[in-house]
């Protein structure tokens, strides 16, 4: 009996995801590469038991430095060049932190420093402003004491510079009145 064949281009793929494909084109835009689609599944999932292993990450910390290296499925390890740089520019900045950080700790114990002695140099002055207001007050019970002395003579030796003035002085000249 003949057979009845379909042509390929009338066999077609439906999926919830992507629509309506014509099968042949569909698998063949799968094999990526120029691998068949098993060989690259077999990239993405453990053969022994179905589990997604596409990618493996290693950091590595010897005598070649630091560094990470990812493995595709199962080939060979390969060094994430890009990575190299960053570690480096984690090492500068780790640095210039720990730097940041002295110089603020100097800063900070110098600023102490300067405190200290201005509380010093505050003190200092305080006990001379005080020294000075002891001598002002000293001064004050001086200027008390001659004012009290100058207000005790003073009635007395007013009247008597008054009365050798007006007998000395051109008022009295030529007046009818007798000293």
């Amino acid at each position: 009996m003949p057979r009845t064949r379909v042509p390929s281009e009338q066999l077609k793929f439906r999926s919830q995801n992507t629509g309506e494909h014509d099968l042949d084109l569909y698998l063949e835009d799968a094999e990526l590469g120029g691998l068949e689609l098993s060989v690259l599944l077999s990239k993405v999932f453990d053969a022994s038991t179905g589990e997604v292993d596409a990618f493996t990450f290693r950091y590595l910390n010897d005598e070649q430095g630091q560094r990470i290296e990812y493995q595709v499925g199962t080939g060979s390890f390969r060094e994430l060049q890009s990575y190299n740089q960053l570690f480096a520019d984690i090492a500068s900045a780790k640095a210039d932190a720990l730097q940041a950080i002295q110089d603020d700790r100097n800063r900070a114990e110098t600023a102490a420093g300067n405190a200290e002695s201005d509380a010093d140099d505050a003190e200092d002055f305080r006990d001379e402003a005080l020294g000075f207001r002891n001598q002002a007050e000293g001064f004050a019970r001086e200027a008390g004491d001659f004012a009290s002395q100058a207000f005790a003579v003073t009635p007395d030796e007013i009247r008597n510079n008054i009365n050798i003035a007006v007998m000395n002085g051109d008022l009295f000249n030529g007046s009818t009145l007798s000293a």
